[in-house]
């Protein structure tokens, strides 16, 4: 799975950044300051959400499993069922592409404006599924506390 990386907690209406303050206050009420990987979790961290998903692979032909994890990722702008053999490798590769274009230009580009200008989205399928993020939000304190738990070697 490949994500458009979001950062969106600054790109949302008020009634929804509101929202999601207050599943944060809930969140640090419940469990604390929340550290993954050695890192605290801030609210721009636990609160962004990819912009779109793309799910390729195996696991990706059933579309049970897609549309279960695209309700909890809460894509922001659409999730797309990728059946291209080699997709991974292609993402790899409009990976270098673009990082040759930035070098190229001498400036950064946006990754997402990128891939819309030069891939045809004809080519995978859309999935229209109704976000529950907020629903699985809670669940990030039980799996920092879990592991803050466990030993690393």
């Amino acid at each position: 799975m490949l994500s458009g990386s979001a950062g969106n907690a600054g790109h949302v209406q008020n009634s929804d950044n509101q929202k999601l303050k207050n599943l944060y206050g809930k969140l640090h009420d419940d469990f604390g300051d929340l550290y993954t990987d050695g890192k605290k979790q801030t609210f721009s961290s636990l609160t962004a959400r990819p912009k779109n998903l793309f799910f390729v692979g195996g696991a990706s032909k059933n579309t049970s499993i897609v549309r279960k994890m695209a309700t909890i990722m809460g894509a922001t702008e659409g999730n797309f069922q990728v059946e291209i053999p080699n997709a991974c490798a292609l993402g790899g590769a409009y990976k270098a592409s673009w990082s040759h274009e930035c070098e190229q230009k001498g400036s950064w580009l946006d990754y997402n404006e990128y891939i819309k200008r030069n891939f045809d989205f004809k080519e995978v399928d859309s999935l229209k599924v109704e976000s529950k993020w907020e629903n699985y939000f809670p669940a990030m304190g039980l799996l920092a506390k879990m592991e803050e738990r466990l030993k690393h070697d």
